[in-house]
């Protein structure tokens, strides 16, 4: 039976069940307070009046800490509840009997009517144990993250007015929190000895809790797994777990300035490792695990044993390694198989992984040395397989952008102290390489080129005054006019800089009446498109019709007739007065909006 009681009377049992001169017996006699539950159920055993007091008891200001519930008592009331718990749970989850007699067919091994069968019901005793065994271990991290250890300020940057110290920082709070943990661990104990904890379920959070741990929780987690270290045995799974979390700790360990005060913890790091190890030796079948620390498990368990050799061959036979292909036997072959992997990228590539994969080798920023040659290759097949401008998809050019932008981002992160420029080798395709020279592919090249332009991976006036500089300009025309010249007339300006666009002029048309005549040409161009826009969508311009506008609304797939044949650079040049506009008329919109 449960009962709410109010507050007067809730007070009075938490007094009398933590008063040890009176015996359960006598407590037995009347039901239970219902609504202890959860983490308030423990922070009640530890602390009953002051949560008493929370819940509406006034509390004195200057009152001593109480004392906690005795543990036996504690598991004596944490049992009642429990039991209450999992009868209410039963009938909630009994299901209604049927008094319809059962029908023969169904019991009929002959019959062709077949059912699925219905999900086993949870059990209620496990459902609790599962439900409080969860709750015991919020109950646990919130003591934890109590320990914070104080931030280092960067070098340069202003010391911090006041930093968090959590229960560190004051001896009265570290002492209650010790008093606390110690309880904690008691009742813990005692729960797991009488079977009311899922062991299951707290030694895989404590060996998740394991791998975030700072170094003034990692002793009391690190206590905690010792303890249950033999459950812990019974698991495989959370074992590769807990071994993963704990020579990444140890590591961390030896390459701290604190490792001479941690050296004890280290110590049962390790010992947690060869336990494991030594229980099953399938606990290190992990690639992750065996990649990042086969070194340091070679040091902690007996690494001349023929099991720990087949572990690792195994482990190695699991990790994915990409089929390296040696370019000089077999070049064609390598370029297909580079070419393959650009073609399967998609919307859940991985382009980080894959920039990896495709800069690997000597070209790879972790290289002792880059190749320059064999990087210069890896960026003309990359930028040659943006050309297919529409195979398989829109995407090429800006996936040109992203795999250099990620290759760039890797050797920062490898190489923090050291600069590299891609500009000379985008600029070397532009004048070498066939696909450059080819004019079906001008328009890939103002698109794949002003995406790197745009993102800072190209710089648009350094290419002007190498073309300058080498001699690639109208007003140094010798008779042969330099593919450069179309390249330039499509790529993009992304800035309003009349210095620039002046250069640019300067370059294609040279000085007299070619420069005028192709300005006019451009500008002829532009005012077209523009009339179309006009025409496509009126209301940017304020404007309800335009010429043919009520004509273009009634076609279903309408196509700008002069879109086609404008260059890149004149379509991104319409941007700056296309969306001056288009802002305009939004803010007109907007006023009329408020002023109705």
């Amino acid at each position: 039976m449960r009962v709410t009681y109010n507050d007067t009377k809730r007070s009075q049992f938490l007094a009398d069940l933590g008063n040890p001169a009176i015996p359960l017996t006598r407590l037995m006699r009347n039901p239970v307070p219902h609504g202890f539950k959860g983490v308030e159920l423990l922070e009640t055993m530890f602390c009953p009046q002051q949560t008493a007091g929370r819940l509406g008891a006034p509390a004195a200001a200057n009152r001593p800490p109480p004392e906690p519930i005795p543990i036996d008592r504690a598991l004596w009331f944490i049992r009642v509840l429990g039991a209450n718990e999992i009868s209410a749970h039963r009938g909630r989850a009994q299901p209604a009997v049927s008094n319809q007699a059962p029908s023969p067919v169904a019991a009929t091994p002959s019959s062709t009517a077949t059912t699925a069968p219905a999900a086993a019901p949870l059990n209620s005793n496990d459902w609790y144990t599962a439900e409080f065994t969860h709750a015991f271990t919020l109950w646990l991290r919130a003591q934890l993250v109590q320990l914070v250890l104080p931030t280092k300020p960067k070098a340069g940057a202003p010391a911090p007015a006041k930093t968090p110290t959590g229960v560190l920082g004051d001896e009265k709070s570290r002492a209650r929190w010790l008093a606390k943990w110690q309880y904690s661990n008691a009742l813990l104990n005692q729960l797991t000895r009488k079977r009311l904890l899922s062991t299951r379920i707290l030694i895989s959070w404590l060996s998740d809790f394991l791998s975030s741990a700072n170094f003034a929780q990692l002793g009391f987690v690190t206590q905690l797994m010792h303890e249950h270290l033999v459950d812990l045995t019974e698991f495989v799974g959370i074992g590769r777990i807990c071994v993963r979390a704990a020579c990444t700790k140890i590591e961390e360990i030896r390459a701290s300035p604190a490792k001479d005060t941690l050296q004890q913890v280290e110590q049962q790091l390790a010992n947690i490792v060869r336990v494991l190890y030594d229980s099953d030796h399938e606990v290190l079948l992990s690639p992750t695990t065996w990649s990042r620390h086969s070194a340091l498990l070679a040091t902690l368990v007996d690494s001349t044993t023929p099991e720990f050799a087949d572990l690792g061959r195994r482990n190695e036979a699991l990790i994915f390694r990409p089929i390296m292909i040696d370019s000089g036997t077999s070049p064609r072959r390598q370029q297909m198989a580079e070419i393959q992997k650009l073609d399967s990228i998609a919307a859940e590539t991985d382009m980080t992984a894959l920039c990896k994969t495709f800069f690997s080798g000597p070209c790879a920023p972790t290289s002792p040395r880059i190749d320059p040659e064999k990087l210069e290759e890896k960026v003309f097949i990359l930028v040659n397989w943006a050309m297919g401008l529409y195979q398989l998809g829109i995407h090429r050019p800006y996936a040109v952008y992203t795999m250099l932008k990620k290759w760039l981002e890797w050797f920062e992160e490898v190489r923090p102290n050291e600069h590299f420029d891609f500009f000379p080798i985008l600029y070397k395709w532009l004048d070498t390489s066939a696909a450059a020279r080819s004019p079906n592919n001008i328009l890939a090249i103002g698109i794949s080129f002003g995406e790197l332009t745009r993102q800072g991976l190209f710089s648009y006036g350094r290419y002007l005054n190498t073309l300058i500089a080498r001699g690639h300009s109208a007003r140094f025309n010798t008779g042969t006019v330099s593919h450069h010249l179309e390249l330039l007339r499509a790529m993009p300006i992304f800035v309003e800089a009349r210095d620039l666009l002046e250069q640019r002029r300067l370059v294609l048309s040279g000085d007299g009446e070619a420069r005028e005549r192709d300005q006019a040409d451009e500008d002829a161009a532009l005012e077209t498109f523009r009339e179309e826009l006009k025409e496509y969508v009126p209301e940017i311009f304020g404007m309800r019709r335009y010429h043919r506008s009520a004509l273009v609304r009634e076609s279903i797939d309408y196509q700008i007739p002069s879109a086609a044949g404008i260059s890149r650079f004149e379509f991104v040049q319409t941007r700056f007065w296309f969306s001056a506009a288009a802002v305009h008329s939004f803010k007109r919109w907007v006023v009329a909006l408020f002023d109705d």
